[in-house]
């Protein structure tokens, strides 16, 4: 997610952000070794999981909560009962 894009909706991922960043690290392997050949591509490891953190709570604040993730819905979306939907208007 880009910070220029603005999400069409959050989904608060607070109890999960733990497992969120144990699933990243499963990918360090990836970040090991000369970092110099892969930063112009990826940020070192340590500023990306620096990155998702802030991210998510930076759009958890946005939601009032701890931590959510940003989507973006590009089709028109079906709902089913608008009344039903668990959103907190702001």
């Amino acid at each position: 997610m880009y910070w220029d894009v603005r999400p069409s909706f959050l989904v608060d991922i607070t109890p999960y952000f733990g497992r969120k960043l144990e699933a990243v690290n499963c990918f360090a392997s990836q970040f090991s070794g000369d970092l110099r050949d892969i930063t112009e591509l990826y940020p070192a490891w340590g500023k990306l999981i620096d990155r998702i953190t802030t991210q998510c709570k930076y759009f958890g604040h946005l939601m009032g909560v701890e931590y959510a993730e940003p989507f973006v819905v590009k089709e028109v979306m079906a709902v089913e009962d608008i009344v039903n939907m668990p959103v907190v208007s702001v």
